[in-house]
């Protein structure tokens, strides 16, 4: 709830947009399921001798990093045939 003083030139103390209280609460939510499913993956690795903080494990020359596309790549991508029973329902 907003809280005002009673001084009508004092401003709204917990006032947000309604975009930015969606982005918090998406943000929380985002942190939780991190939490969740980042926190034993780290435990594990620990306990195997590894350090899930390792420089090499993040960033753009992480081992996981996916190069993007070319204009030509990305095409030929879409060009593909989808070979899915719900792609050729709709076909």
């Amino acid at each position: 709830m907003l809280e005002r003083s009673d001084h009508p030139s004092e401003p709204i103390t917990d006032y947000a947009p309604p975009t930015q209280r969606l982005q918090s609460e998406n943000t929380r939510k985002t942190r939780v399921v991190q939490d969740v499913l980042f926190g034993p993956l780290a435990t594990l690795a620990r306990r195997a001798g590894r350090d899930p903080l390792r420089a090499d494990l993040h960033g753009p020359a992480a081992a996981c990093v996916i190069p993007e596309p070319g204009s030509a790549q990305l095409a030929a991508l879409l060009e593909r045939p989808v070979r899915t029973r719900a792609a050729r329902r709709r076909g």
